[in-house]
């Protein structure tokens, strides 16, 4: 005989479900827990509800081959929780640093005076670079303020622009900032192989970050394994990008520390709180591409891309 759609046999048990997996469980068949259940949609035996999903299970393109592992993966999943206690921790701990060295070091006043703007465009000047302006900016930033730390090179426009508390602003920090971004100017004007292939990926590594998760979940949805393949490549390039990321960074702060005293735009007792600001900051990128190898490695043992947990066929 024909028995009901495989979603219909999957709410008639959902008590049993209930019963073995917890009261707080529930089966969502939007998700379908990554099964296929749309190929079977009759059953010509009347099987039990765990028949069900023993049949539905070794079906094509399936990432989760059980209930149990489909019930961790939507519900609680350890190892998700662990890849996000750890990339939160350092991500913390690094952004604490960052606030914390700001802070101290915008309080101390520059033994020469410079204002951040007055630093970059000294330092510009004498490597030829009159034609990079340095522009105030207002911006968010996740630190907080009015657009504290939102400071940059713009690399299209070939434009320094410095947030309000470091562009009028003579302290130690405001210095050690301004001469951090005019570093990557240089490197711009140098050619630096580096800030050049971080600025050739950034279009596809931005694509990737914002995107890749939502092709992994519809490649899931869709039962379509190449498209969640496609979406963790996005999210490698983005953590590739994150990689790339860490040398230009620290190249441009090494030029800072270097030119600074070197110009004599700083006075000797402020060398200490320059190198203490630009090596906090340097730790936020480092945290950032733990962060992403972390989640990479966790997509990839999850849909068995790596370990052979999972199978594509």
């Amino acid at each position: 005989m024909v028995m009901p759609p495989v979603t219909e046999l999957i709410g008639a048990g959902s008590n049993k479900l209930r019963e073995k997996y917890g009261a707080q469980f529930k089966f969502n068949t939007g998700r379908k827990n990554y099964m296929q259940i749309q190929q079977i949609m009759t059953l010509t035996t009347p099987y039990t509800i765990p028949d069900a999903i023993d049949i539905l299970s070794p079906l094509p393109h399936i990432l989760l081959l059980s209930l149990e592992e489909a019930h961790a993966m939507f519900y609680f999943d350890p190892l998700y929780l662990l890849v996000t206690l750890v990339a939160l921790a350092f991500s913390g701990w690094a952004t604490f640093r960052v606030k914390s060295a700001f802070a101290r070091y915008s309080q101390v006043p520059a033994g020469t005076g410079y204002t951040g703007a007055q630093v970059a465009r000294k330092i510009l000047d004498q490597h030829g670079l009159q034609d990079v302006p340095v522009e105030p900016v207002r911006g968010f930033s996740f630190l907080g303020g009015d657009g504290m730390l939102s400071d940059h090179y713009d690399p299209r426009t070939r434009v320094i622009r410095l947030s309000p508390g470091v562009y009028d602003s003579r302290s130690v920090a405001a210095q050690a900032i301004a001469a951090h971004e005019v570093g990557h100017a240089i490197q711009h004007a140098t050619g630096y192989a580096a800030l050049a292939l971080r600025n050739a990926m950034a279009p596809v590594a931005m694509f990737g970050s914002n995107f890749s998760y939502i092709l992994i979940f519809l490649g899931i949805f869709l039962h379509a394994f190449a498209m969640v393949k496609f979406g963790i490549l996005l999210f490698t390039v983005a953590v590739i990008f994150q990689f790339i990321t860490l040398p230009v960074e620290i190249d441009a702060s090494a030029r800072a520390k270097r030119l600074l005293p070197q110009l004599g735009l700083i006075s000797p007792a402020d060398s200490g709180g320059v190198s203490a600001v630009l090596n906090a900051a340097a730790w936020t990128y480092v945290a950032a591409a733990a962060a992403a190898v972390l989640n990479l490695l966790y997509l990839l043992l999850r849909t068995g891309l790596l370990g052979g947990g999972r199978s594509e066929d």
